[in-house]
């Protein structure tokens, strides 16, 4: 039997466990067992992504050119797509629903999506 993932808070370019403890079960939604605990996120982790955020705007992130950016941002988008079937897998454990209409719908929402505007 597999150990139920943790899934942290992701702020400053690190995986992070909630301060509290505070965790809530996410159900899967054809049996209701429990596929993951999903960390809450309190005050104190929303400034800190924030302050995060407004520290990457001022930092590397900011001084980049356009066309950094949007080679930055091709290359999330080319390993999103190269990770197609982990992402329907995940969206099917989340939605309940079954491969071939996560895949289609998937597919299709991906594509506009799939470039980013970096401005």
């Amino acid at each position: 039997m597999s150990q139920t993932q943790r899934i942290h808070h992701f702020i400053n370019g690190e995986f992070t466990a909630s301060p509290d403890a505070r965790y809530f079960d996410k159900r899967s939604p054809v049996d209701g067992s429990v596929i993951a605990h999903i960390a809450e996120a309190g005050q104190a982790e929303v400034n800190a992504a924030v302050t995060a955020a407004r520290a990457a705007l001022k930092g590397e992130w900011g001084k980049l050119s356009t066309d950094q950016r949007v080679d930055l941002l091709d290359g999330v988008a080319n390993e999103i797509t190269r990770r197609f079937d982990d992402f329907v897998a995940a969206e099917m454990a989340d939605t309940g629903q079954p491969s071939h209409v996560r895949r289609t719908f998937s597919s299709r929402a991906a594509r506009p999506t799939s470039r980013f505007s970096p401005t």
